[in-house]
């Protein structure tokens, strides 16, 4: 009566063995993807805070729009990978 329970705990950890497998192989033909947002989003991240820096602290604000409207490009190219993997 007591192998029913140990069963069922066996199963459970061979199905939980076999979804992270399964999700290890799926996220390893990932990592160029991934590798390439994480660029994409520290660019953006970079290009926003000179942006509005520039903004405020530059006589000639369009330059800071523009170096904005650059991050906003990276960040849209970002947003685009991730909704077509």
């Amino acid at each position: 009566m007591t192998t029913e329970p140990q069963d069922t705990q066996q199963q459970e950890e061979g199905l939980s063995r076999r979804r992270r497998h399964h999700l290890k192989d799926e996220q390893s033909g990932r990592d160029n993807m991934f590798a390439l947002r994480n660029t994409l989003n520290i660019i953006f991240m970079i290009l926003a805070i000179v942006g509005v820096a520039v903004y405020y602290f530059y006589p000639d604000t369009n330059l800071g729009i523009y170096i904005i409207f650059a991050g906003m490009a990276c960040k849209l190219v970002e947003s685009c990978i991730r909704m077509l993997k």
